[in-house]
């Protein structure tokens, strides 16, 4: 059997031939944080916008060479997944191989060569829907409060048994790898990744997912081997666009990069609450708390523009792990009491949009 290394000098030989001829754009960083850049260059990906992606790319390259590593292998698990894995090894193998990336042109020409592909290829997001189901779904609290308290063994019978449903098997593999809950006794990532190997899985899907696993500590690495059997054992599948959105544009920056996980998105929100008082009472009777007010519309409004894929890859699993909606940690709590909040934030996603595009200008401005 060949070793782990020996499989990816395989890759990256197919990669180095991939790559004959390719010509990568000046640098051109977006001018942005790098927080925003790091959400705009995922939405790139997700909505094949290439020359948006090289821009984000380059921002992320020039605040942290390093960093940037991670924040690509985290996309590629996220939303090109199982049906793409081969574009996640040679993720995972140029970042490996710094020799190898000197050799193939640098960093720089690497990196926008696999972005263009993720930003290109079809999308996938069943390992990420299958973590959110883990950790958010109501009807899984009680199987993850039994994991918790179970042993290594049974966890890994739990993990080996491919009779169980995904969500059963992926709440044991957190348990046992880690990821499942802040301060559980067991955290022991190679074990699962020796349990599915055991039990068939891919060397070569295992090699990259524990690859990922040590490039982003990221727990979709755990999960995307079980995706992936998922995935080889699909009866078929069709790619189509989701709906999206109309976009604004901040200058260069979409307004969709200005999601929860930014400063400047947050503040948006926040702004955007204080000048809604209906937006307030609707959050206020689905039982949403003041204090988590921002946090509640910020998944809201994430689940409306920040998650939505060109060539989705549509296949059995992958709807059953995204229905009826994606179980971000409020979207889970609210649940029917999410439509109408959503019907209302897509009504004034303009107003929002206004709001992300003062606060991105106060922002500059304090820091020109």
């Amino acid at each position: 059997m060949l070793s782990h290394e020996n499989l990816f000098q395989f890759v990256l030989a197919d990669l180095a031939e991939e790559m004959s001829g390719y010509q990568p754009p000046e640098p051109n960083p977006l001018p942005c944080d790098r927080y925003i850049a790091r959400s705009a260059l995922q939405k790139a990906v997700r909505r094949g916008e290439v020359a948006l992606a090289h821009r984000s790319v380059a921002n992320l390259y020039q605040h942290d060479p390093r960093a940037v590593w991670r924040h690509v292998v985290i996309i590629a698990m996220e939303d090109c997944g199982a049906s793409t894995i081969d574009l996640l090894g040679c993720i995972v193998a140029a970042r490996l191989d710094r020799k190898w990336r000197q050799r193939a042109g640098g960093d720089w020409r690497v990196l926008c060569f696999l972005t263009e592909r993720m930003a290109k290829g079809v999308h996938c997001q069943a390992a990420c829907d299958l973590l959110l189901c883990a950790l958010n779904r109501p009807e899984n609290d009680q199987e993850r409060s039994n994991a918790l308290e179970a042993g290594p063994a049974e966890l890994a019978s739990m993990i080996a048994d491919a009779a169980s449903s995904l969500q059963h098997r992926a709440i044991a593999t957190l348990a046992l790898g880690g990821g499942l809950a802040e301060g559980q006794q067991h955290r022991q990532p190679a074990c699962v990744f020796a349990i599915l190997e055991a039990q068939g899985v891919s060397p070569h899907v295992i090699a990259t997912c524990h690859a990922a696993w040590r490039a982003s500590r990221n727990e979709m690495a755990l999960l995307l081997p079980i995706v992936w059997q998922a995935w080889a054992a699909n009866d078929g599948y069709v790619i189509e666009d989701d709906t999206m959105l109309p976009v604004t544009m901040i200058g260069d920056v979409p307004d969709y990069a200005l999601d929860q996980f930014t400063r400047t998105g947050n503040n948006a929100f926040r702004s955007s609450l204080v000048s809604d008082p209906a937006m307030k009472e609707l959050l206020l009777v689905a039982g949403v708390p003041v204090t988590q007010h921002v946090k509640a519309l910020g998944d809201l409004l994430f689940l409306t523009d920040g998650t939505q894929l060109v060539r989705r890859v549509i296949w059995k699993t992958g709807e059953e792990l995204r229905s009826p909606r994606r179980m971000l940690p409020w979207i889970a709590i609210l649940g029917r009491d999410v439509y109408p909040l959503i019907a209302c934030i897509a009504e004034k996603h303009s107003q929002i949009a206004q709001h992300r595009a003062q606060q991105f200008h106060r922002v500059n401005q304090l820091s020109a």
